[in-house]
């Protein structure tokens, strides 16, 4: 149970924090556990690195904001999510979302990496539980592109 809290703990921290410059250490220190500890077991539960899950997560509002608000510039989006230049933002944005953030306004949009909420217990090991995704944006998203690939 100790460590569901932990992982509880460190999900609240990052979401608090998520627009800040965070950093594994400083994630580890306020859940009073080492660095080890936490890598480990974010990566069992999660898949995930406590790092790209950080990127990912700032990736998915990034998107949101550039989005709904076309009148931010990219660099305010990339200087308010912790990036201290455009490319570093573009890399990362292109990495998760593979298009660049200026194409993503002109797309339909959809959340397809949502927050971490609390893990539940499956057998004998814990599972991180995610918000669900409606199934028929994403239908709509893949109906829209005739001439491309799909790989799952």
């Amino acid at each position: 149970m100790k460590n569901i809290e932990l992982l509880v703990l460190c999900l609240e921290y990052i979401e608090l924090h998520i627009r800040e410059d965070l950093h594994t250490d400083d994630i580890a220190a306020a859940c009073f556990c080492s660095r080890s500890t936490l890598e480990k077991l974010f990566q069992h539960v999660n898949g995930l690195t406590v790092r790209k899950y950080i990127v990912r997560r700032r990736m998915m509002l990034a998107a949101r904001l550039l989005h709904s608000s076309p009148e931010i510039s990219i660099l305010s989006a990339a200087v308010e999510f912790g990036y201290s230049s455009h490319e570093a933002f573009t890399r990362a944005f292109r990495e998760v979302w593979g298009c660049n953030p200026s194409e993503i306004r002109g797309r339909r949009f959809v959340e397809l990496f949502p927050r971490f909420t609390a893990p539940i217990e499956k057998g004998d090991s814990y599972i991180m539980q995610r918000r669900s995704v409606d199934i028929s944006q994403l239908y709509d998203l893949f109906s829209e592109r005739r001439e491309c690939w799909f790989v799952l």
